[in-house]
């Protein structure tokens, strides 16, 4: 079978791991690496063996061979890297969040659309064998009525660049952090998220370093986020039913989770040597049936996500995002 072909925008940290799970997957090839500083191209496409390397985005976009384009840019570059991608007719595959705004959400997906192309935005927790496996517990009634979700992210480690520092360009922890815990009941719960308020620490113009949301789904199910970027804190979401509770580490790239009930405590791994690999092969394998909507990673997981965390930064800057 012939490879899907991969042209990646940006020499961002994530990339070396995502090139690791084309190479895992069963039809995909890393062919061409494109960054403003063809140095940086040069040195990625030199150590992760990606075989072409342009000094801009532009010639990723008109290599007839790219099949695909994956953008990693810093988050406020999405927009307009998507709707490049696409006016030059290219499958698109764009890190979290899509874009900054629900309109911005609305008008990449029309223009997918109306261009018969590919686009999703890449979430690979939905994809991992930990969030199937928990999502078929779930639905068995295994932890009995579930009645809140308490989910923590911490991620104090990262080192950002300058554009972190600004709001405008998506900085700040809620846009960096916020679309895991978000899309993570959205898939694994298959429910829209309701009654849904937040507050950020934050004092203007510098980004957001903390952020709560509480927000409620059908059924009852209450859910607690707390995302941090300063605060040491064992990442993890736990879920809290009548009959007990699952527990799933660090859950938007594990391997591993726990299980809590009738007085045991047990604990399950999964086989995964990529965290991306699934989420690369679920894309691979909708390129190779010719179909351009994710039914995992929709559209409206996106439009959702995207609409939550802008209403807080419009709520927490008195309109002025």
């Amino acid at each position: 079978m012939e490879k899907i072909r991969y042209g990646i925008i940006s020499t961002a940290k994530i990339v070396p791991r995502f090139v690791a799970g084309i190479n895992e997957s069963e039809y995909g090839y890393a062919y061409a690496i494109g960054s403003r500083d063809i140095a940086k191209a040069k040195a990625y496409s030199e150590s992760l063996n990606i075989p072409h390397y342009y000094g801009s985005y532009r010639e990723i976009y008109e290599d007839p061979k790219v099949d695909i384009v994956y953008i990693a840019t810093y988050n406020g570059g999405h927009y307009q890297c998507i709707l490049d991608a696409l006016e030059h007719n290219k499958h698109v595959l764009c890190e979290k969040p899509l874009c900054l705004t629900a309109q911005q959400v609305q008008e990449v997906f029309a223009l997918a659309k109306e261009k018969n192309l590919f686009l999703m935005e890449a979430q690979k927790t939905a994809f991992l064998p930990v969030t199937m496996e928990i999502k078929k517990r779930l639905q068995s009634g295994d932890i009995g009525e579930v009645q809140w979700v308490n989910i923590i992210n911490s991620h104090i480690s990262h080192k950002r660049g300058e554009w972190f520092k600004s709001i405008e360009k998506g900085g700040g922890t809620l846009w960096g952090g916020g679309s895991y815990p978000l899309e993570f009941l959205m898939v694994i719960f298959e429910q829209k998220l309701n009654q849904v308020s937040g507050a950020l620490s934050i004092v203007p113009p510098e980004p957001d370093n903390g952020a709560v949301l509480n927000l409620k789904m059908k059924e009852n199910i209450l859910a607690s986020i707390f995302v941090t970027k300063d605060i040491q804190k064992n990442s993890r979401a736990e879920i809290y039913g009548t009959k007990g509770r699952l527990i799933i580490p660090d859950y938007w790239k594990t391997n591993q989770y726990a299980v809590e009930k009738d007085g045991e405590h047990f604990e399950k791994e999964l086989p995964m040597q990529s965290e991306f690999v699934y989420e690369i092969d679920h894309v691979n394998e909708l390129l190779r049936s010719k179909k351009n909507i994710s039914p995992i990673m929709t559209p409206e997981i996106t439009f959702s996500a995207i609409s939550i965390i802008e209403g807080i930064y419009r709520q927490e800057l008195g309109g002025e995002r």
